[in-house]
C-alpha cells in the first residue's frame, strides 16, 4: 500500500482550473428556444485539464436549453459510434427540470474520464464535474457560477453565523489514503440571496475512478447576497 498524503492547493489555484474549463465551454448567444444541439465541442473542456483525458471510444456531447434570458444545459457521455442525436430524437427526462434530453447510448460524463491518478487529478475531476453541471446556465439557472471557492474567512466573518465552534481547516486540499481512495475538499461561499458557506466533500470510492460521491455541509450563514 502507499502511504497516505495530502496536498493543498489555493483559491487561485481552483479559480484558475475553473477559469480554463469555462473558456473551453463557452456558448454563442444567438441559440434557439427549446433544448438544442451544443454548438460547441464540450470534449474541450477535458483537454483544459492536462491530469485527465476521455477514455477510448468515449466522447462528451452537451444540449443546451434558452427560454429568454434564461438558460440551462446538460453533458452526457456517449460511444463515439453512437452518434449525436437531435434533442428532439431523445428520451425525455421528466422527473427532472426541464425534461431534458437524454440520448439512449448517454452516460454520466465521468464514467468516460481517466487520469494519471495524481492528487491533481481528483481536484481537477472534482471542478470538471461542476462546470459540466453548470453547462449553459444563464440567470435563474446559474447555481455554481455564483460561488466563490476561498481559503480563507471572508472580511466580515466575525459577523457570519456557524454552525458548530468546531475549527476547520479553508485550504483546498486533497487527501490519498493508503487503500488509494482520494477525497477532495474545499470551502464555497454561495453570494445568491443570503450568503452561505459550505464544505465540499468529493469521495472517490473507486479506485482509479473519476465519478465521486458528492456531499455538502452548509457550516455559516451570513449577510443578504445578491438577487437574481
Amino acid at each position: 500500500m502507499a502511504s497516505p498524503s495530502t496536498g493543498f492547493y489555493s483559491a487561485g489555484d481552483l479559480r484558475k482550473i475553473r477559469n480554463a474549463i469555462c473558456a473551453r465551454l463557452a456558448l454563442p448567444d444567438d441559440l434557439p428556444s427549446g433544448w438544442t444541439r451544443s454548438p460547441v465541442a464540450v470534449d474541450a473542456a477535458v483537454e483544459a485539464v492536462p491530469s485527465l483525458g476521455l477514455a477510448e471510444g468515449w466522447c462528451l456531447r452537451g444540449y443546451v436549453f434558452r427560454e429568454g434570458d434564461n438558460g440551462n444545459g446538460i453533458v452526457w457521455a456517449l460511444p463515439v459510434d453512437a452518434g449525436f442525436p437531435e434533442a428532439h430524437d431523445c428520451p425525455k427526462l421528466d422527473r427532472y427540470f426541464l425534461a431534458p434530453p437524454k440520448p439512449p447510448a448517454g452516460r454520466e460524463p465521468l464514467e468516460a474520464v481517466k487520469g494519471d491518478h495524481s492528487p491533481r487529478s481528483y481536484l481537477e475531476a472534482a471542478l470538471l464535474l461542476y462546470e459540466l453541471c453548470e453547462f449553459g446556465a444563464l440567470w435563474h439557472g446559474t447555481s455554481w457560477g455564483a460561488c466563490t471557492v476561498c481559503d480563507g474567512p471572508p472580511e466580515d466573518w466575525a459577523a457570519w453565523t456557524r454552525s458548530n465552534d468546531v475549527a476547520f481547516d479553508w485550504r483546498p486540499r486533497v487527501n490519498i489514503g493508503a487503500d488509494g481512495r482520494a477525497v477532495v475538499e474545499f470551502l464555497v461561499l454561495d453570494h445568491v440571496g443570503r450568503e452561505t458557506l459550505a464544505h465540499h466533500r468529493f469521495r472517490f470510492e473507486n479506485c482509479g475512478g473519476y465519478v465521486p460521491e458528492v456531499s455538502i455541509d452548509r457550516v455559516a450563514e451570513g449577510g443578504p447576497g445578491v438577487i437574481f
